[in-house]
């Protein structure tokens, strides 16, 4: 340990005195300037600050007024398309992150994120850009009508998911047990919880709703809901990113920043408790549903592949377009 790492422990040096308020004010806009409008990256920062502001004025209108301007508003449209674009800003800036680390990055304490987290994170953006236009009762009629997009979401998303790569929570464990400390259990615990969510929302957040939907079974109680919901998922899939940079420049402990992105996907299970009742009211979706569950652990966990997913997915699809999917 060096004086230069520890200046204040030496004696005689006394330790820097606190700013100002006008001097705390000038730190945190300078910060706020290079964070957002530094020129390395600047589409990046900038769609983000875009995304951040959107986000914020969406939980504004959905909690003020919901009947009205958060239903009349194009927030709805252009906060999803900006979170993609920021995606895809990452995947374009962030190349030169680590790509043959086995190790996602997010969930544990000392790794940075990998270029392959990056790509994949820009997946999860598609697919909830399609939620929110879905659920919308402007752009559900023109996804209708555009069947092969609606069947590429609703039914075989996970068909495509080829074209970005995958992240093992496995390798998540194998970092996370060179981790000291208390931190290690921490993050052991918290990447398990967030392994059984990612199994859940996978089946009953996204194939589950997407079945509703097609089918035309969302009332607008439950359409209410469903926006709560993925206001949270935009948390969860853009808004933690962000927090995992200031985690990175050290505005943010690393388990305060996974404490976040934690809480934000539980929130989802309000949303969800609120429209339980379709589990029972279609419980035929609900049971077709964990069949898609069950086979895909069956696909991954036995067969190394998901090419029985696949075929129990396209049977689901061509079953729902012909009026044969029980409800």
């Amino acid at each position: 340990m060096t004086v230069e790492e520890h200046p204040d422990d030496v004696v005689g040096v006394q330790p820097e005195a606190p700013p100002s308020l006008v001097g705390s004010l000038v730190r945190f806009a300078n910060g706020f300037v290079y964070l957002f409008f530094a020129r390395k990256f600047i589409a990046h920062r900038v769609f983000g600050l875009a995304y951040l502001m959107q986000y914020a004025a969406v939980m504004y209108l959905y909690f003020a007024d919901y009947e009205g301007r958060f239903l009349g508003s194009p927030l709805l449209i252009t906060l999803p398309v900006t979170g993609v674009i920021q995606s895809f800003t990452a995947m374009y800036y962030f190349s030169f992150l680590p790509k043959k680390q086995k190790n996602p990055g997010y969930t544990t304490a000392t790794s940075t994120l990998s270029y392959s987290f990056v790509k994949e994170n820009a997946f999860y953006s598609l697919i909830l850009l399609f939620a929110w236009l879905y659920t919308n009762d402007a752009t559900y009629p023109l996804l209708k009508y555009t069947w092969p997009v609606e069947a590429l979401f609703v039914f075989l998303p996970y068909t495509w998911r080829r074209l970005f790569p995958k992240t093992s929570f496995r390798d998540s464990f194998e970092s996370t047990a060179r981790t000291k400390g208390w931190l290690r259990y921490y993050f052991f615990a918290a990447t398990w919880l967030t392994k059984a969510f990612y199994l859940w929302a996978k089946h009953y957040i996204g194939f589950y709703l997407n079945y509703l939907r097609f089918f035309n079974l969302v009332t607008p109680q439950d359409q209410r809901e469903l926006y709560l919901l993925y206001i949270f998922s935009g948390f969860a899939t853009t808004v933690a990113l962000f927090l995992h940079t200031l985690r990175f420049k050290r505005y943010l402990p690393p388990q305060v920043s996974f404490t976040i992105y934690v809480a934000s996907y539980l929130c989802t299970f309000y949303s969800y408790a609120q429209v339980a009742h379709v589990f029972v009211a279609y419980w035929g979706l609900t049971a077709v549903t964990f069949g898609g569950l069950l086979v895909n652990l069956l696909s991954i966990n036995y067969l190394g592949n998901n090419l029985l997913f696949d075929a129990y997915q396209t049977l689901v699809m061509m079953a729902a377009y012909t009026g044969h999917l029980p409800l």
